[in-house]
């Protein structure tokens, strides 16, 4: 589930849903952190994940070896958490969720005045991500945005920082934070799904950048790269400092694919950067924002 989609807990307002007596607790965000555990939403929202895979396993049919799992906004956030605490899924795909958006994401950080320190502090120490994510044993891959107000860079390159295993990134320049065929219908998720489930090649993956030479030419190792046919490759940059990441102003200069690497020449100014490569079927990979911590 997501924040803004019918549905949640916010309230009735929303599509015409209405909550029923078996609902669950109410609350969203840090409302409620100071009540029991069991009695908080988020409490319910992993648990009923997690037995709603139970479920699914049990059915005929289900090759319970075989079940990924992904969620968008709020919901990439359970799928962060969920794939800390149950162990059984084949890959995860968070799309936007991440941790530490208490620090350096606009739409989160006003919660600090809303609901005092205290209570963030204790929801964090609960349910942020950042408190599970170096559990994380099912290879998991980031869809993001290089401008999102509800999840910045340097949150999420931070809780890519803390997985210990598989993992990997893509990150579009300016996508939009919406439901629909930006996030639901991304064109990672399908091949993500064909590799992990149905033994498909992999999607390629990039590593952080690295800068060589006279510092101004960077270069990211590029594995899987015989999986795919590239469509372009890009050095994503920016010379903006503003400490709001979400309004940043990036540009794409172009990047050359040379053996197992792909390499651009950085321009003066930069203060952060990362490779983005495309395949043919509109599927994007991307390296670690180098900057971003």
């Amino acid at each position: 589930t997501c924040g803004s989609v019918s549905g949640n807990t916010v309230g009735d307002e929303q599509r015409g849903h209405y909550r029923h007596a078996w609902s669950g607790p109410a609350g969203w965000v840090v409302d409620h952190a100071d009540a029991p555990v069991r009695d908080q939403w988020m409490y319910h929202a992993v648990a009923d994940v997690i037995l709603a895979h139970s479920f699914l396993r049990s059915l005929e049919g289900v090759d319970a070896s075989r079940i990924g799992i992904t969620g968008i906004s709020w919901g990439g956030i359970i799928t962060c958490l969920v794939a800390a605490t149950d162990t059984r899924f084949r890959f995860a795909a968070p799309v936007y969720g991440a941790g530490f958006f208490f620090d350096d994401s606009p739409n989160f950080i006003r919660h600090r005045e809303k609901h005092g320190e205290k209570a963030i502090v204790d929801w964090r120490r609960l349910w942020d991500p950042s408190e599970y994510l170096a559990a994380v044993k099912t290879p998991i891959f980031w869809i993001a945005s290089s401008n999102d107000k509800n999840f910045a860079l340097p949150g999420l390159m931070r809780s890519y920082g803390l997985v210990p295993g598989e993992k990997a990134l893509s990150i579009r320049l300016n996508m939009r934070h919406a439901h629909g065929a930006v996030s639901e219908e991304a064109p990672e998720l399908l091949p993500l799904a064909d590799h992990y489930l149905k033994d498909a090649p992999a999607l390629p993956t990039l590593d952080a950048p690295k800068r060589e030479g006279n510092g101004r030419l960077v270069r990211s190792s590029l594995v899987n790269q015989g999986n795919g046919r590239f469509a372009r490759s890009v050095l994503v940059v920016t010379s903006d400092a503003n400490p709001d990441w979400s309004a940043r102003k990036w540009t794409e200069r172009p990047a050359e694919i040379r053996g197992n690497a792909v390499e651009a020449d950085l321009p003066e100014g930069a203060l952060a950067w990362y490779f983005a490569v495309e395949l043919d079927g509109g599927a994007l990979v991307s390296s670690p924002v180098h900057g971003a911590l």
